[in-house]
């Protein structure tokens, strides 16, 4: 009977660490997910404005052709607007940039938490298991057991 209690313990605690390691994962993915579609708005954003200010160069350019004096300066104008372009361009970059440390960040965190969760779940499963192996008396498995903690343990430092 008892040991019947205890595996019901322990299928509940299983329950419990899926529902967390699901929650978290949920969590990063959403907050991925966000940035990313923050990004495309921004960059959505940018690349209309400059398709537009193409667009308009080049009806500037139509406008011009008669006269290939202007036309020369119109190509310089043309030139500097992609410089322009490319500096709107170095700022997306920057922001996207930040965008990634933050969801760097955020993972890390997530990551961190997870770990907390697992090792919390394995004291309590080698806990239980102990109390099973006590009941039993298997001496050699308990010892094996704690070996397993032991480098559990190790590993997560």
């Amino acid at each position: 009977m008892m040991m019947m209690m205890l595996m019901m313990l322990m299928m509940l605690m299983m329950m419990m660490m899926m529902m967390m390691m699901m929650m978290m994962m949920m969590m990063m993915i959403m907050t991925v997910m966000r940035m990313m579609m923050m990004m495309m708005m921004m960059i959505d954003d940018d690349d209309d404005d400059d398709d537009d200010d193409d667009d308009d160069d080049d009806d500037d350019d139509d406008d011009d052709d008669d006269d290939d004096d202007d036309d020369d300066d119109d190509d310089d104008d043309d030139d500097d607007d992609d410089d322009d372009d490319d500096d709107d361009d170095d700022d997306d970059m920057m922001m996207m940039m930040m965008m990634m440390m933050m969801m760097m960040m955020m993972m890390m965190m997530m990551m961190m938490m997870m770990m907390m969760m697992m090792m919390m779940m394995m004291m309590m499963m080698m806990m239980m298991m102990m109390m099973m192996m006590m009941m039993m008396m298997m001496t050699v498995m308990m010892m094996m057991m704690m070996m397993m903690m032991m480098m559990m343990m190790m590993m997560m430092m």
